[in-house]
């Protein structure tokens, strides 16, 4: 699996905003999906990024 640009997007949002749900507003997802593309990135990347 590779990180895609929508995982990248969310990191970017979570990291500017310093808050999931802010990030998810901004990206029209929910909390919930939010911290589904982080948790694939993750397992991706192979370690905790968040």
């Amino acid at each position: 699996m590779n990180i895609t640009f929508r995982q990248l997007r969310a990191f970017a949002s979570i990291a500017r905003h310093h808050s999931f749900s802010k990030a998810a507003t901004e990206l029209h997802l929910t909390q919930s999906s939010l911290s589904g593309l982080i948790k694939e990135m993750e397992k991706t990347a192979g370690y905790s990024i968040v």
